[in-house]
């Protein structure tokens, strides 16, 4: 029953027990920069850092000429087959990435909805965040898509995209099918290990 907003929540609680149990305190040393872990952490919105970082209205930028064009205008380069995610990614990693504040843990949240996931969209954005520790992304999470339209919508990407691979793999059909069966209202992290480790 728990969507993304809980989920940082939980995640929050989880850090506060996992510091306690390894005897840190909740300010950390990374990279030479301070680090304060203390709840709640920094939210921020993937329209606020667009705005922030580059003056731009994210929501505005909903097809793939809108985006190549202001793509261009910072001399990214855009593909033929660039699609709408992947001059998102491009911009995103080059210009906004970057300068994310590191002092803190960070919660990017609402992701555009033309960024493929099985999150649950709502309009343009979908419930989606990414956890940023010391500029390091850490977790992803978002309130699982429900629909069985969108997923399978989602999953239809996915095959043709991992057909044309370099290394061609097939999509999981069967969990597409569970999935479609009926996925209960939920929320989940993935959370790498191995990055919060080395933090």
């Amino acid at each position: 029953g728990a969507d993304y907003l809980e989920s940082m929540q939980i995640l929050e609680r989880l850090f506060a027990f996992l510091l306690e149990r390894m005897g840190l305190e909740p300010v950390l040393r990374f990279r030479g920069r301070r680090l304060d872990c203390s709840p709640p952490f920094r939210r921020l919105s993937m329209r606020d850092a667009f705005r922030r970082q580059l003056g731009w209205k994210l929501g505005d930028l909903d097809s793939l000429p809108k985006l190549a064009r202001r793509a261009r205008a910072l001399e990214v380069q855009v593909a033929e087959d660039d699609s709408w995610a992947d001059l998102f990614h491009k911009v995103f990693l080059s210009f906004v990435e970057p300068a994310l504040p590191a002092d803190r843990p960070l919660l990017l949240f609402d992701y555009p909805a033309g960024v493929p996931t099985l999150a649950r969209r709502s309009g343009f954005w979908a419930e989606r965040w990414e956890l940023y520790l010391g500029g390091i992304e850490v977790a992803n999470c978002y309130t699982e898509a429900t629909d069985p339209a969108a997923i399978e919508e989602f999953f239809r990407g996915q095959n043709e995209a991992k057909t044309g691979a370099r290394e061609p793999h097939r999509v999981d059909w069967d969990l597409t099918a569970t999935l479609q069966a009926g996925l209960p209202a939920c929320s989940g992290a993935a959370l790498g290990v191995d990055r919060l480790l080395l933090v």
